[in-house]
Order: structure tokens, then sequence, then C-alpha cells
């Protein structure tokens, strides 16, 4: 007897065991139980080596260290390799707590092995039955129909044990962003790359986005290795990065890279990863397209990320290699220091290689003492950094103009406004001569008892953000300052228990806040929860290259041109139908009917005269009988004021990278009077 196979891989398979020759019958029977243990034997064995071959290619490991199975059917069962345990230890981040590794997906294995040996079972039965006459054509369709059901549900148990693995790795990821976002927010990096992001084409970016920059992701694809791998690139909103797409590089090496236009500065950024199990003579192509081919079009060329290739062992033929093009290429790699150190190795794999070494800092942040709320390491590769001397351009501050309604005064306001001579509104007969008075009486109250001021935004406050969150950031910030200038093992201690009360405080909190807010059977404020609290994608505020005079232009010219054809108006006036001689007329408006649409009004928008519906209502009781009577004469002299037909216009993209003006469409926000006409 020839074993093919130990457990058929797919569907379909209907013979495992293939006699050539005369066999006995007595050979033939063979008991259950022992072939389930020569298959648990062959398939320990198989576990065992395989398990020494994910080990050897752990991030910091050359090809050159990959172990090499022994075992002569090692490749006849490599089909099994995606039912075993998930590999953690490949990624540079930590694994997975116990909880987590006993619940997890790994623990599936028994009840796809029980399938698979129940396939096995029944293909057995299937050919006896096959072989022999006296079976039915009826026990031989049970058999099969048997087959087909438990192989669709193997396929079943498979696929929701790889969703119950992404599952889990989703939730690891978004437990250590949290502590991303704390070393972002303590450094401000204008660039911060991430290689072994292991984030998949399912997972939405917004869940990780950073305030005040833009993320850039390359997920490897589907199917390919391990699922692992991945990179992910942070760029502050106020810099300018343009992504870029390098030619005749290696598919398998992953990156990112880009073109960052600074003053007086054009520099191409990469951030690369190279897998353990992917030749290192493939960095050539990435080298090579870089520093050769995409060069001269740039002022420098700066290359970060994980290579997977230890700088510090001098004897190794991929660093021999790497030396070799660095040396021809006049290529230089500024970090000296271990970057990833374990209780039993130490390595420099974390390169960042540069063409001009004018630089000012290099260095490294030791990201592996941060641990989350689970005392785990977030990562065991430090962080490597170096500081490029630009003239960087300023973001262009923000203000807002607003009504101060801190210092509001009731019985000022009441006083003021029963001084004011409404009725001599009531002795103009011009519609424009009305609005201008009208609007300059409401503005004068406002400008004495709520004045205009002036204020710079700098960022959203977080709405969960109190009085002890503010105490611990200055506090955390005291502690920061303190260990950059004194670089002292107990300031460093002082800064990390610091920037560790800080986060607890505000996961304690935030928790707080979205329980109390979400409890809440009013979908608005609902979704206005999640907005604030930065959980949605929201319209951010960007610079388009549409010059503001030629969407002005744009709008001015949309529709028609104004023009009434006399012709038609003839038409009209000698068409009329029989018997219908009175002509369409307005009738007068009362003063509670314009209260009643004046309440009715929902906009808080201000048009081009900065009155609100709220500052007209809080006037009502005194400028009532002004606008009922510019709302008469207006109905009965057929004219529109001048100053409402003035609007506000506010472009909106159609799409989510405008370039041309007809890629915009306008939002007028009239006079908030003039509504009350309508």
């Amino acid at each position: 007897m020839d074993f093919q196979r130990a457990v058929p891989p797919a569907a379909g398979r209907r013979a495992i065991l293939r006699v050539s020759g005369p066999v006995p019958r007595h050979v033939l029977r063979v008991e259950f139980d022992y072939v389930k243990k020569k298959i648990d034997l062959l398939r320990g064995n198989f576990r065992r080596e395989h398990k020494k071959v994910i080990e050897s290619k752990r991030s910091g490991a050359g090809t050159d260290a990959v172990h090499v199975p022994k075992l002569w059917y090692y490749k006849l069962l490599l089909f099994l390799s995606d039912q075993e345990e998930v590999r953690l230890s490949i990624t540079s981040l930590d694994s997975p707590t116990e909880d987590s590794q006993q619940t997890g997906p790994g623990h599936a294995d028994d009840d796809v092995l029980n399938l698979q040996l129940n396939i096995f079972s029944l293909l057995q039965r299937l050919d006896n039955a096959l072989a022999s006459e006296k079976n039915s054509g009826a026990v031989i369709k049970d058999l099969q129909c048997n087959i087909l059901t438990l192989e669709s549900r193997l396929e079943r148990e498979k696929q929701q044990r790889q969703s119950d693995l992404n599952a889990s790795f989703n939730k690891l990821d978004i437990i250590r962003f949290e502590e991303l976002c704390s070393v972002i927010e303590d450094f401000q990096f204008d660039l911060l790359g991430i290689t072994e992001s292991w984030l998949s084409s399912e997972t939405p970016s917004h869940v990780f986005d950073v305030p005040c920059y833009s993320l850039h992701r390359f997920d490897r694809p589907t199917g390919l290795g391990d699922g692992g791998g991945g990179i992910v690139l942070y760029v502050k909103q106020e810099i300018k990065f343009v992504r870029l797409y390098l030619q005749n590089v290696d598919n398998r090496i992953e990156y990112i890279s880009g073109v960052v236009n600074l003053k007086g500065l054009k520099l191409l950024i990469c951030i690369a990863y190279r897998p353990p199990d992917v030749p290192y003579s493939t960095l050539s192509s990435l080298i090579h397209a870089l520093y050769i081919d995409e060069s001269p079009g740039v002022d420098s060329v700066i290359l970060l990320g994980d290579l997977n290739v230890n700088l510090l062992n001098q004897k190794r033929a991929d660093v021999k290699y790497l030396e070799r093009i660095f040396q021809s290429m006049g290529l230089s790699q500024i970090i000296k220091e271990p970057t990833r150190v374990t209780e039993s190795s130490f390595s420099l794999i974390d390169l960042i290689i540069v063409d001009k070494t004018h630089y000012l800092d290099v260095g490294m942040v030791d990201t592996s003492n941060i641990f989350n709320h689970n005392g785990r390491r977030i990562t065991d590769h430090r962080l490597t950094y170096c500081d490029v001397p630009c003239k960087k351009s300023k973001s262009k501050e923000k203000f807002i103009t607003y009504r101060n309604f801190r210092d509001f005064d009731g019985d000022t306001f009441i006083d003021v406004a029963s001084n004011i001579h409404w009725d001599n509104i009531m002795t103009h007969r011009n519609v424009d001569d009305i609005a201008n008075v009208l609007t300059k009486k409401i503005v004068q109250v406002f400008d004495e008892c709520a004045p205009l001021a002036r204020k710079r935004i700098t960022r959203k406050k977080a709405p969960w953000r109190d009085s002890n969150i503010a105490y611990l950031t200055k506090k955390k910030n005291n502690c920061k300052h303190t260990y950059l200038s004194l670089k002292t093992q107990v300031s460093r201690n002082a800064y990390r228990r610091a920037r560790n009360a800080l986060n607890v405080a505000i996961r304690s909190v935030k928790r707080k806040y979205f329980t109390d807010t979400l409890n809440t059977k009013n979908s608005k404020t609902f979704w206005a929860t999640l907005r604030d609290g930065g959980l949605m994608r929201s319209v951010e505020e960007k610079d388009y290259s549409v010059e503001l005079e030629d969407l002005n232009h744009y709008f001015s010219t949309m529709g028609c041109n104004g023009t009434v054809s006399t012709e038609k108006l003839k038409f009209f006036n000698s068409n009329k139908c029989a018997g219908i001689d009175s002509t369409f007329t307005f009738s007068p408006v009362s003063e509670s009917k314009v209260k009643e649409l004046m309440n009715s009004i929902t906009s808080t928008a201000f048009g081009v005269d900065g009155i609100s519906i709220k500052m007209v209502t809080g006037l009502s009781p005194f400028c009532i009988g002004a606008v009922s009577h510019l709302v008469n004469v207006s109905l009965k002299t057929g004219n529109f004021p001048s100053s409402w037909k003035q609007s506000v216009v506010v472009p909106l993209p159609k799409n989510l990278n405008p370039t041309l003006v007809s890629d915009f469409r306008p939002i007028s926000i009239l006079p908030v009077i003039s509504k009350i006409l309508e």
C-alpha cells in the first residue's frame, strides 16, 4: 500500500489508497484506529518540523538562517499548514495574551481534524462498496451525500476559523494603536512609518486615523504569504505628500514612497519592508529605483524600514551584499546601534539609508519599553528617526469671528433695544432703504450687548476632556521636558509614570462619556456623539488647486443668462384664457403671521449681513412692526431688496479629488430675513 496523502486536501478526492498489483484480501482489512494513529504520528512530526521553520522566520533572521526541514514527506504535507495555529512570533508586535490564545482560532484544529477523519472513513467505505457487488446503488448514493455534507461543513469551519483569526488581530491592533497615538502626540513627528502593520483590506482606514495626520497604507495582498506584513505612513496635514509608485521593483518588496515638497527642499521618502522569506537580492531593485531612476528629480532620497538584514554581523552574505551596493552608489546607513533587542539576541535591522549625510540629529526612541494597559509591550523594535534640515512651511492660521455672549446681560439688552427708534422705519417707502435701516438697527443692538470677537482655532477640543485630564496633560508635558533635558533614568521613569497615568485616565473618561451619551434614542444625538468623538470619518478642510476667482466666475455664470425673450412675453399676453380678467395680487400680511413664520425657521446660518434668526427673534418684541412693514412694501411694490440678492456661497466638492471648477457645486446662504418673505 502507498499512502499518497494522510488526509484529502480538497473536496472531490475519491481515493486514499492506491493498490498496485495483486494484494491478498486480508491486507486491505485495516482498522480505523490503526490508520488514525498513523495519521496522528505523521501530523505530529510535521507540526514539530513546521514550527521550527516558522520560528526561524521571525523578524531579524536572514534567509540563510531559515530552518531546513529534514522530513522527506514535509513538502507533501504542506497543505496542512493553513490548519495549524497562527504564527504570532513573526511580527514585531507582541503576541496576544494567554486568554486570547486559549479562546482563539487555533483550538479549532481538533474540529477540523475530526471532520477530515470522518471524510476519510466514509471514502474508505465508499471504495469498499464500489468493489463489492452486494451493495445497492442506494447505499453508494447515501455515502456520497454524507461525504459532500462533511466536506461542506469542513469548508465552513475553515472560513469561520479565518474570520475569528482576523477579528482577534484587529482587536490587538486597536489596543496597540492607542499607545501609538501617545507616542505620536509626545514626539510630534512630521512623518511616521510603521512596518508589519498587519492590516487587511477589510479594515477601514478611519479606525486608525490620528488627528492632524493623513494616513497612507499598503496592505499585503490576500493570499500572499502568511497574511501579515503591510505598511502604514502618517504625514502631518500641513505637509504636501504626493504618493509615488516606483517602476521595476520586485513585487515581493512592500513599500510606500512619495515626494515631500518643502521650502528649499524636495525630498523623496520611502518606507520599505522585506519579508524574511524573500531573497535579499530583491533589495537591489528597490535601491536602484530610488537612487538611480528617481533621484535626479529630487534633492535627496531617504529609505527607511525593516529590511531584515542584521548589519551587526559583518560576515553574513546579505550584509556584504548591501555594503557593496552602498559603496557603489555612495550611500550611507546612519543607524549604528541595535534596533531590536530581546532577552536572547540583538540586531540592527531597522535602517535609514541616505544619499546625503548632512542631518542634524539621528537617534532612536526606545518604544520597546512602552507597555499597554495589559502590561505587554507594543513592539520589540526601537523607533529610529532622523531630522532633515529644511524650511518647513508654516500652516495657515485659522480664525473664526463670532458674537461673544459671555458678558451678555438681559436687562441691558432690553434697555438698548427699547431706546432704538424702530418707528422711523415706517416712514420709508423704498424696500432697499427699509432693509438697510432695519439691518443697521439690529446690528447696532448686538454690537453693544454682544460684540464681535475673533479667535484662532488650533485643534478641536475633545468632548470628554475635563479638568483632571488637563492637569495630567500638563504634568506629563513637564516630565517630558525634564526627561529630554536631563536624560536620566529617574526623569525617564517619572515621565513614563505620568504618561501612563494620563492614558489610563483618558480611557476611563472616554468610556464613561460614550456610555452616558450613546444610551439615547435620539439618532441625531447618537451620530453627533460618534462624530465628535472621532469614531466617524468627518469632512476635512483641504487646500484645493482651484482658484477662488475661477469658482466665483463659474458660479455666477451658471444657469440662464438672465435675459427674457420678448416674443414669449407677447405670446403669453395675447393668448390668455377666456373669462379670466383679474390679475394676481398679494394681500397684506399681519404681524402675527410674520411672527409665526419667524418662529418656524430652524436654520442657524448667518448671511452676508451677519444676522441670524435667533437675533431677529430676540428683538421681535421691538422690531416685529418694522419687519412686517418691509414684507408688505415688498409684496405691494413687487420689488425684492437688493441687499438680499447677495449670498455667502460655499463650494462643496462633488468627488474626493476635485481639480476643475465643474467639480464643485454651490450652496448659497441668503440673509435670514429674506426667508420670511420667501
